[in-house]
């Protein structure tokens, strides 16, 4: 079987020496900024989680990991759908990442999450075309 090659880096900043640093220290303090609280602060940046917490890394020379959530458990998958961010993991839920709004619950763990227009699921016949989309 073939490795896989992660990325070097993001902006700047050595991928593995940086997800090192964050997995050795998972309580390293997050410098105190003001929370993202909208999806226009998420424009072009990456976002990653460590155990229960979400961070969003900004594409711009020495940026710093800022914290945008929490959860009381591992996050396991984030999605990005119509312009807004979603998180899922052993919490059992999905959330709107910065609102914090639940957005659906399982039985367990939430392991995965995917965006896919929804026209292919009208032309798949599992929705109807005139149905109201409610997210």
């Amino acid at each position: 079987m073939d490795k896989i090659k992660l990325p070097t880096s993001f902006a700047g900043i050595d991928g593995k020496e940086a997800f090192e640093r964050i997995m050795s220290e998972p309580d390293v303090q997050v410098p105190e900024v003001p929370k993202a609280t909208s999806q226009s602060n998420l424009e072009n940046v990456l976002v990653f989680s460590s155990k229960g917490r979400i961070f969003v890394l900004d594409d711009i020379p020495d940026a710093v990991p800022i914290e945008v959530a929490s959860r009381n458990n591992w996050v396991r998958t984030l999605c990005s759908h119509d312009g807004k961010l979603y998180d899922g993991g052993d919490y059992k839920k999905v959330f709107e990442t910065l609102t914090e709004r639940e957005v659906a619950s399982r039985n367990d763990s939430v392991f995965a999450l995917c965006s896919h227009p929804r026209k292919y699921f009208v032309d798949a016949g599992v929705l109807n075309q005139n149905e109201i989309q409610t997210t």
